[in-house]
């Protein structure tokens, strides 16, 4: 792929990622997942062949999995997070990948598997540390210390440990902690 070709891939992605926000808080899912799927439809973005690529169709499949964790469809949330978490990997996106495996851990829980959501977060504030990204870390902590603190209410853990990926990209972004401008 060309130099340019990239490029336009990139801004694509910023700008879906961008719209599909401003979408979702606007509460048009379907509008949303719309613009996701179809800049993931993108030869460039469903077969990376660079790791910024990689990294951009992360975030998008993230934001994808969000919805769909949003709208109950477990399923469908659990594919698009494991394309995220594997498009992290390939991308080397620490920062990603940690937020990847918070949701896990929340879709773990909201299913009642406590234990689960336990690893999944460990595993989260274990890659948010190794790259510094101290929100996604406290967000991992807080969620493993709801766990242990009330050990199954579930309805007051969901309160406490959602939190909105913007939250903590805008800081991750100021201390240049994430590779795609998300």
């Amino acid at each position: 792929m060309s130099a340019e070709g990239a490029t336009g891939a990139a801004g694509l992605a910023a700008s879906a990622l961008s719209q599909a926000r401003a979408l979702r808080a606007a509460g048009d899912l379907l509008g949303a997942h719309h613009v996701l799927t179809a800049a993931l439809a993108e030869p460039a973005l469903s077969a990376p062949a660079t790791v910024d690529l990689a990294a951009a169709a992360g975030w998008l499949f993230l934001e994808q999995a969000h919805l769909h964790a949003g709208a109950s469809e477990v399923a469908d949330a659990t594919r698009s997070m494991q394309a995220a978490l594997d498009a992290f990997e390939h991308a080397g996106e620490g920062a990603g990948a940690a937020a990847a495996w918070l949701l896990v851990g929340d879709l773990a829980w909201a299913a009642g598997n406590s234990s689960e959501a336990a690893s999944a977060w460990s595993q989260a504030r274990s890659r948010a540390d190794a790259v510094g990204a101290a929100p996604l870390a406290a967000r991992a902590l807080l969620a493993l210390a709801v766990r242990e603190t009330l050990g199954g209410e579930a309805v007051v853990a969901d309160a406490l440990t959602t939190a909105r990926s913007e939250e903590h990209t805008s800081e991750l972004q100021s201390r240049g902690l994430i590779s795609y401008a998300v």
